[in-house]
């Protein structure tokens, strides 16, 4: 059975709930798959059919919003890509709260590909609660398509203050001094933590933190 996935730009429609075509699109069942891949992510993919996968890399996007429905918890994921989240506050929470044991996670603004949509939710309209997933599992993470704006910093502060055994945050970034000097404001809740940024021309900016 097929144990790795890798789709680019998955499109399709999903098919009347009456229909034949609908009922084997529910029932698909890849319990063998380990790493499922797939940017650029048009369609309504059965999430459940990836439910054993411990590597899962996707695109969320304004089309796709499988994730806000969870039908399982994943409880084998360990390294997730998140791309395209689009300041989507409560489908992060929620998607960090079905995956008790995520240790690795890489979160976007724009696509794989780099590309930034328009924003239509606010990072302001944070959860109240926090996953334990991310107070107590995540060991990395990575920011990627970070431009430092105001949502994006409280972005990287819920997770810096909230993230107990955290030990690395990479944040690729605009060659900008105030976003460095914004995230040493940041409280930190890990006892060990190597914070990087790292400029969009491949430079490694000097701030670094170690606790």
């Amino acid at each position: 059975m097929l144990e790795e996935l890798y789709a680019f730009r998955l499109e399709f429609y999903t098919p009347e709930e009456e229909s034949l075509s609908y009922q084997e699109y529910e029932s698909l069942d890849l319990r063998k798959l380990t790493i499922a891949c797939m940017p650029s992510t048009f369609c309504h993919f059965p999430l459940k059919a990836l439910h054993n996968v411990k590597e899962l890399y996707i695109e969320i996007n304004q089309v796709y919003r499988g994730f806000m429905r969870f039908p399982l918890f994943f409880h084998n994921l360990t390294n997730l890509g998140l791309y395209s989240i689009n300041s989507n506050w409560h489908l992060l929470a929620q998607v960090l709260n079905h995956c008790p044991s995520l240790q690795n996670v890489e979160l976007s603004e724009g696509t794989a590909n780099g590309i930034r949509e328009d924003v239509h939710e606010n990072w302001e309209d944070h959860p109240i609660f926090v996953p334990q997933s991310l107070s107590l599992q995540l060991k990395t993470c990575k920011l990627l398509n970070f431009l430092g704006e105001e949502g994006e910093l409280l972005l990287a502060r819920y997770i810096l203050k909230n993230a107990r055994v955290l030990q690395t945050m990479k944040i690729h970034c605009s060659d900008d001094p105030k976003i460095g000097r914004e995230l040493l404001l940041c409280p930190r809740a890990g006892p060990l933590l190597h914070v990087k940024l790292l400029l969009n021309v491949n430079k490694l900016c000097k701030y670094q933190f170690f606790y």
